[in-house]
């Protein structure tokens, strides 16, 4: 997981597909946009824009990827996320679904805060919970940018 500033976003840089999501957040006009799901640029990501009210932790959902990694940006308002890395120990509460691109798991790991102008960066090893109340539920809009694996190259260049 990386969880960060979006001003800071020039440190990722060397990760090109981190660095166009990135951009991406820092040059859109999120709350001229509708909510809903749209085509990133050129096709190569897909961009999630929603507009919420954050949930209380006991019904949170605890889930993680193999297909996707997620970029969550807030935008407006503050959530709090859960999060735990995936380890032989934790208990699964619905298997892997390739057609979801999901596994669900019993509650477990550590909240985090993530504010207005601040993102989270989910891999497929990371558990997370995401949308949660930081306190009282509160109004949120937030970005979910849904990165292909097949995007990520490991290596040297790759990022």
């Amino acid at each position: 997981m990386i969880h960060a500033n979006l001003s800071e976003r020039a440190m990722y840089r060397q990760i090109p597909w981190l660095r166009e999501a990135l951009d991406y957040l820092a040059t859109t006009d999120f709350p001229s946009l509708p909510s809903g799901k749209i085509d990133g640029p050129g096709g190569r990501f897909r961009v999630i824009i929603d507009r919420y009210t954050s949930k209380l932790p006991e019904v949170a959902i605890w889930e993680s990827h193999r297909a996707w990694i997620d970029v969550q940006y807030v935008v407006r308002g503050t959530e709090a996320f859960a999060y735990q890395p995936l380890h032989d120990g934790i208990r699964v509460r619905t298997p892997y679904d390739a057609d979801r691109d999901v596994a669900l798991y019993e509650p477990c790991g550590e909240r985090v805060r993530l504010a207005a102008g601040q993102f989270a960066v989910f891999f497929p090893h990371d558990i997370h919970a995401p949308g949660l109340a930081d306190g009282a539920p509160a109004e949120v809009l937030k970005v979910v940018l849904k990165i292909p694996m097949t995007a990520v190259r490991v290596g040297p260049g790759g990022g």
